[in-house]
C-alpha cells in the first residue's frame, strides 16, 4: 500500500516532527514538486497548507518541544494548552479528555480516562421536570483535563512542567488573531457573550458589547495568570490550592454544585490495557469503555466481512452497496439509546501488524458523531487507498436511532439531513478566565 513507502524516501530524511513549521513546510513543497507520483504530490501539497495554515503557525509549540527533546507526551500537553486559547470554544482546562499513549520503546499501550466527573451532590431529579430551564451552573461536572495531564507526564514527560505552559502564557498575553472557527462561534453564542460580563470582558472588542471577529486580536490574560499559577504550583493550585476558590466561587454563582471534596478527590483512570484488535493488516489500539473504542472495533469488524478495499468504492455501484453497509454497521453499533457508550471519544493508534510501526493515529470532536467520523476517516485513508485530504473531507454519513444523516455534499440522495452541532460556551469562570459548561 503506498502509504508505507510514500514518505519514507524523502519526508523521513528531514525528520520533518523535529522542525519548526517554516522549516517543516519548505521539506514538503520540495516533496511535492519533485515527485512524479500525483498521490505523493497531492498529499505533499494538503500538508504544506495545513502546516501553513495560521492556526498552525500559532500552535508550533509541538515542534518547538520537540526540539528541545521533550517526549511526544510533553508536545501533546503543550499544544493542548495552546489550542485551548486557539479554539476555546471547543476545548480547554475546565473539561475533560482521554489520552491514548503508544511506548514505541516497550511496545505497550495505555488510556488515561480523565474525563469530568458528576458532583457528589448530583441526583437524576435536580433538574426539575424541564432541564432546559434548569440554572446553568448545575450542568458543570468537575473538571478532568489538568490531573490528566499531570498523570500522562508524570508517567511519559521528559521537560519540566512549567516548560509546557510557557508557550501558551505568552501567547495569551500578547494575543493573536482570531481564526474562522472560533469566529463563528463568538457569533453564534452572541446572545450568550453579551449578556455575560465574564464572556464579554473576553470575547467583546475594548468598546464592550461589540463582539470580534475574524482576524481581530483576542487576549486571555485572565488565562494567562491561571495558566502561570498552574505552570509554578502544579494542577494542585487548581484542585486544592490557591486557585481553587475562586473555581468554586464562580461555580455556586451560576448555581452550581461542585464542592471543594469534588475537585480535591478527583483522580483519572489508567488502563494498561487498552482495547487492541486487528482488521486486515493493521492493529487498533484505542480506550475501552466507557469510551468510543468497542463501538469502533465493531463497526471495523462488521465491515472486515465484505473485505472492504480500493475496489468497494471503485465504481458508483460499489460505493453505494458499500456506504449501504457502512451505515447498517454504524445503525448496528448503536441499536440503543442505552447501550451508547458514555463518551464517544476514541483516539486511536494504529500499527502495521508486520513492521509494527505507527501508519496513523487519529481522533476528533463531535459528540455522538465521533466514533462514526473516525471510523469513515480510517477507512477512507488505509482501505480505500484516498490521500488524507480526500479521507478528511470526504463526504460523511451519521446514524441516530431512526435516522441517517447524510451530508449535502453527496450527490444524490432520496432523502437527506445535514446536521450541524455548533461548538459555543456556557460562561466564563469570571476570576480565573475558564471556559466551561
Amino acid at each position: 500500500m503506498w502509504a508505507e513507502t510514500r514518505w519514507e524516501s524523502k519526508v523521513k530524511s528531514v525528520e520533518p516532527m523535529r522542525y519548526h513549521g517554516a522549516a517543516m513546510r519548505e521539506a514538503l513543497i520540495e516533496v511535492r514538486d519533485n515527485t512524479k507520483d500525483p498521490a505523493i504530490k497531492a498529499e505533499a501539497q494538503f500538508l504544506s497548507e495545513e502546516v501553513g495554515s495560521y492556526r498552525f503557525s500559532i500552535c508550533t509549540v509541538v515542534w518547538d518541544i520537540l526540539k528541545r527533546n521533550g517526549s511526544a507526551v510533553d508536545a501533546a500537553i503543550a499544544a493542548l494548552l495552546c489550542v485551548s486559547l486557539v479554539n476555546a470554544q471547543s476545548m480547554g482546562i475546565g473539561g475533560g479528555g482521554v489520552f491514548t499513549i503508544w511506548d514505541a520503546s516497550t511496545g505497550k499501550v495505555e488510556t488515561i480516562n480523565a474525563r469530568e466527573t458528576a458532583p457528589m451532590g448530583a441526583s437524576e431529579n435536580m433538574f426539575g421536570k424541564d432541564p432546559e430551564k434548569a440554572k446553568p451552573g448545575l450542568f458543570i461536572a468537575v473538571p478532568g483535563e489538568l490531573r490528566g495531564y499531570e498523570l500522562a507526564h508524570k508517567r511519559h514527560g521528559r521537560l519540566q512542567w512549567k516548560e509546557l505552559f510557557e508557550p501558551s502564557i505568552k501567547l495569551a498575553r500578547e494575543g493573536f488573531k482570531i481564526d474562522k472557527p472560533l469566529a463563528k462561534a463568538i457569533n453564534e453564542t452572541s446572545d450568550t457573550i453579551l449578556t455575560n460580563a465574564a464572556l464579554c470582558e473576553v470575547f467583546c472588542g475594548s468598546h464592550n458589547k461589540t463582539l470580534l471577529k475574524e482576524k481581530d486580536t483576542i487576549r486571555f490574560l485572565k488565562l494567562a495568570d491561571t495558566y502561570e499559577r498552574i505552570a509554578e504550583q502544579g494542577p494542585d493550585a487548581f484542585y486544592d490550592g490557591s486557585l481553587t476558590q475562586d473555581i468554586l466561587d464562580d461555580i455556586k454563582a451560576a448555581g452550581g454544585i461542585v464542592t471543594r471534596e469534588d475537585l480535591k478527590n478527583y483522580e483519572p483512570v489508567l488502563n494498561e490495557s487498552a482495547i487492541n484488535f486487528i482488521v486486515g493488516n493493521y492493529r487498533f489500539y484505542a480506550p475501552d469503555a466507557p469510551f468510543g473504542g468497542p463501538v469502533l472495533a465493531l463497526i471495523l469488524n462488521i465491515l472486515k466481512g465484505y473485505n472492504i478495499s480500493s475496489s468497494s468504492v471503485s465504481t458508483t455501484e460499489n460505493k453505494t452497496l458499500t456506504y449501504h453497509r457502512m451505515i447498517e454497521a454504524f445503525r448496528f453499533a448503536n441499536v440503543q439509546k442505552g447501550k451508547r457508550p458514555l463518551s464517544s471519544m476514541c483516539p486511536t493508534i494504529i500499527l502495521d501488524e508486520h513492521s509494527k510501526q505507527v501508519k496513523m493515529v487519529v481522533g476528533g470532536a463531535g459528540g455522538t458523531n465521533i466514533t462514526t467520523s473516525v471510523a469513515q476517516v480510517i477507512l477512507n485513508y488505509l482501505f480505500f487507498d484516498y490521500d488524507m485530504q480526500k479521507a478528511l473531507e470526504e463526504p460523511k454519513v451519521q446514524i441516530t436511532i431512526n435516522e441517517a444523516n447524510v451530508d449535502e455534499r453527496f450527490e444524490k440522495v432520496s432523502r437527506f439531513q445535514t446536521v450541524f452541532l455548533p461548538d459555543g460556551f456556557s460562561f466564563v469562570l469570571s476570576d480565573v478566565g475558564l471556559v466551561v459548561g
